[in-house]
This record gives structure tokens, C-alpha cells and sequence, in this order.
């Protein structure tokens, strides 16, 4: 039977678990929640996730929410396809979880605080005063890689598509040469994240329609 998906392409969360689904050539249903009608929040959703947010899964009579306990999940279950995304060596996976906590926090409080998705569509502008954060964070990835030859390791993991998928929303601010300063953050996106069938058909394929709102809303904000 296959996984059932819920997700909305607007949702980097949503998108680090359906990268995972198309590597691992796991078998799923997608279901695109509609955000913008409120359909997270309707009955029939909180059955699938009383916490109104996406991504979900369903596989069979288990249901599970949060993106990175998801990625742990399927990586688990499903290793079978591909051990090396979530690796069963205790110093190797404590590698994979200390990246995702890490990357969690960053993406939260750092790049999410300098975005100011909320603000911005409410007329506001980028916090530019939280753009340390946003170095503080780029300095953790561009470490974890050096030290690692990657997120989790020298192959691909979970921990780099959760972290790719975090790294993702900088391009939302446009800000010229963001990466430069961090050359093996560059390197990595390039060797390990560019030549993903994943990343050809989400990021490349489709259009990414809410960055498209979001540059709508902040031209606005400083045509003012």
C-alpha cells in the first residue's frame, strides 16, 4: 500500500519529505493541502494531523507529522531501498541528528526571523537586523560540510536535504554574493543537491509559485 502524502509545494518541510519519497523510490499518493483556503484546518485534515501543518504521512494505520521525524521515519522503514540516507552505525547517525537539530533551530530562528514571511505579506520588509543570524547560520553549514564532506557525511543523507531545503529560502531574499564568503556550502549544493532528480523535478520543473508572491509583496513594500 502506498505512503499517503500530504504536503503543499509552498512548504520547505514538504519538500525535504517528498525529495526523500522520489530518492528512496518509496511508493506514495500525494494529497496537496490547500493553505490558502484553510483546508489545514478543517475537520477532515485534523484527522490526519491535529496540529493543522504540513507535511503528514499515513503509512497503513500510522500517521506521523514534523518533516524531520518523517525523513528518520522513512529512512528507517523503508532502508531496505537505501541505507545510507539514515545509517544504522550509532557515531554515523549521531552525525545525521546532531545536523538535523541543528538545522531545525537555524531554519526557525534564523533564517524564517530574517525573512519575515508574515510581515512581508502584510506589507513589511525583510528584518535586515536579523542578518547576523543568517551569517551564523550559513557559517554552521558551511562547517558541518568541510568537516564532513557533507551535512551527515560523504554521501547523501537526510540531514543534507533538510538542510538544502532550509538553505532554499535564502534565494527568497535576493541578496547578491549571500553565498560567497561560503564556498563549501556552494560546492556542496553543486556536487550533491544540483544533480538530483528530486531537485530537477521540484525545484527546477515546477514553478515556485509563493516565491513568486513573496518578491510580489516586497517590491510592493519598497515601491512605497
Amino acid at each position: 500500500m502506498p505512503i499517503q502524502f500530504y504536503y503543499n509545494a509552498a512548504s520547505p518541510p514538504s519538500r525535504a519529505v517528498w525529495m526523500l519519497l522520489e530518492e528512496m523510490g518509496i511508493e506514495y499518493e500525494a494529497h496537496v493541502v490547500d493553505l490558502a483556503s484553510g483546508e489545514h484546518k478543517k475537520a477532515d485534515y485534523k484527522k490526519v494531523n491535529p496540529l493543522s501543518q504540513v507535511p503528514a504521512i499515513v503509512d497503513g494505520n500510522f500517521k506521523l507529522w514534523e518533516s524531520r521525524a518523517i525523513l528518520q521515519y522513512l529512512a528507517t522503514e523503508y532502508r531496505s531501498k537505501n541505507p545510507k540516507f539514515y545509517p544504522d552505525d550509532p557515531k554515523a547517525r549521531a552525525i545525521v541528528d546532531m545536523v538535523l537539530y541543528s538545522d531545525a533551530s537555524a531554519y526557525q530562528s534564523k533564517i524564517l526571523s530574517y525573512l519575515n514571511i508574515g510581515g512581508v505579506f502584510a506589507g513589511g520588509d525583510i528584518m535586515h537586523d536579523k542578518f547576523d543570524g543568517v551569517k551564523e547560520a550559513l557559517k554552521m553549514y558551511d562547517t558541518y560540510i568541510k568537516e564532513q564532506k557533507g551535512m551527515g557525511g560523504d554521501h547523501l543523507t537526510i540531514a543534507d536535504i533538510s538542510a538544502f531545503n532550509a538553505l532554499y529560502m535564502l534565494s527568497y531574499a535576493e541578496k547578491e554574493g549571500l553565498f560567497s564568503e561560503y564556498p563549501n556550502v556552494q560546492a556542496w549544493f553543486e556536487k550533491k543537491i544540483k544533480p538530483l532528480k528530486s531537485y530537477d523535478k521540484i525545484y527546477v520543473q515546477q514553478e515556485d509559485g509563493f516565491k513568486k508572491l513573496y518578491l510580489g509583496a516586497l517590491a510592493a513594500t519598497k515601491n512605497q
